[in-house]
Parts: structure tokens; sequence; C-alpha cells
């Protein structure tokens, strides 16, 4: 498959299972609006398989929201149980693994944080 011109491929994985992934290094991956809906240990283990497959200067592109009443009051109506952290509570799990730069940004209002990892 390719999108906008860059040949890519997509892959289907179980994010907690390493064994689901397909083999390989991977140049560039991206995930956006998981971690919310995984406890720390989880995201912790989500980071490390992500960290594992990526090869030495790939590319990690994630996101994070920020509690906000009204989304929040949603999400728990229809049962979603979302996980906000802050970027302290980010570092503190994506910074145990080895990675050359992390670089962090923010939405105009501050309600998503983004990620820019490379590994070493």
């Amino acid at each position: 498959m390719s999108g906008a011109g860059i040949p890519c491929d997509f892959a289907h994985g179980d994010a907690l299972d390493r064994e689901t992934w397909p083999g390989g290094e991977f140049d560039f991956i991206s995930s956006t609006g998981l971690g919310e809906f995984l406890t720390d240990a989880q995201l912790a283990v989500f980071y490390t398989n992500v960290h594992d497959v990526l090869r030495p200067g790939g590319v990690f592109f994630t996101s994070a929201a920020a509690r906000e009443p009204r989304s929040d009051w949603l999400m728990n109506a229809f049962e979603f149980r979302a996980h906000y952290r802050t970027p302290s509570d980010l570092a503190a799990i994506i910074g145990k693994l080895a990675w050359r730069s992390i670089d962090w940004s923010h939405d105009e209002v501050g309600l998503q944080a983004f990620i820019r990892a490379v590994k070493e």
C-alpha cells in the first residue's frame, strides 16, 4: 500500500503481544488514541514493543489526551474509561527506554500532547 506517494506497509496485531507483531524492523510507528485506554503497566509494555521493533534511528509518534470535563463525561457515559496522563507521567514511562531524542508538543488549547521519539 502507499499513501501520499510514500511507500508504506500497514501491519495488524495486538499492541501488547509482541508475538503478533510482524518480523523485521520498522522506520516509523504511529499510535494516536490508544494510550488513553491502557493502564500504566500496559502502556509500558506497548512502548517497549514499539521500541523493540524500531530500527536504529526509527521514529515513534504518539499522542496523549488531557482530561477535559465534558469529553470525559461523554467517554464515561459510553463506559470508556480513559487514563489521562500529564507529560511528566508519560516521560516517566517512555523515558525508561533508550531514545536518541524525545520531542514534545501540544495543540493550541492544551488538550493533546504529541510525542516524537527517535530510537538510538
